[in-house]
């Protein structure tokens, strides 16, 4: 099966940038999205404290990073 074809892909500009970057499978409505490490640390805390307190590189199927968050109320 793999992947949809992609219209487009993250463009490494928009990563180095501003840690972000996303593009269109080639139909609409979906698509893929790479996020540095950091700016997801920056867009966390911003959005109300939110704390990494777990990180797994790769850590879901070998293929997605994984986060978990808390927040201190």
């Amino acid at each position: 099966m793999g992947c949809p074809k992609l219209a487009g892909e993250p463009s490494s500009r928009d990563i180095a940038a501003g840690g972000y970057g996303y593009a269109d499978y080639a139909g609409p409505g979906y698509g893929i999205s790479a996020i540095t490490r950091e700016r997801m640390s920056e867009l966390a805390a911003s959005a109300g404290g939110w704390k990494e307190v777990l990180f797994l590189e790769r850590g879901w199927d070998q293929h997605h990073d994984v986060y978990a968050l808390t927040v201190e109320q």
